[in-house]
């Protein structure tokens, strides 16, 4: 069922991209990607990569992911407890 979402939004780009070709305002350049273009933003969320980076000049811990780096605190201040708590997004 992960691939309905990405569908709808596949399908309402492709139905409202018909609707203004048939209509003649814009035509297939402009809005041809829109469908297309909406499933690969929600594929690329899906697999988006996180890992830890220790950031030597600052020494932070780093929480680095394919959308933002998020520094979670400095090094001196983590535990193995806190690094387990930290929330991932």
């Amino acid at each position: 069922m992960a691939w309905l979402g990405p569908a709808i939004l596949f399908a309402l780009g492709t139905v409202i991209e018909l609707k203004v070709l048939a209509s003649g305002l814009l035509g297939l350049v402009t809005l041809a990607p829109v469908g297309l273009g909406m499933h690969l933003v929600a594929r690329r969320r899906e697999k988006a990569i996180e890992e830890w980076v220790l950031d030597p000049e600052r020494l932070q811990l780093l929480r680095v992911s394919s959308w933002r780096i998020v520094p979670v605190a400095p090094f001196e201040d983590l535990t193995g407890v806190a690094l387990a708590s930290e929330p991932t997004t």
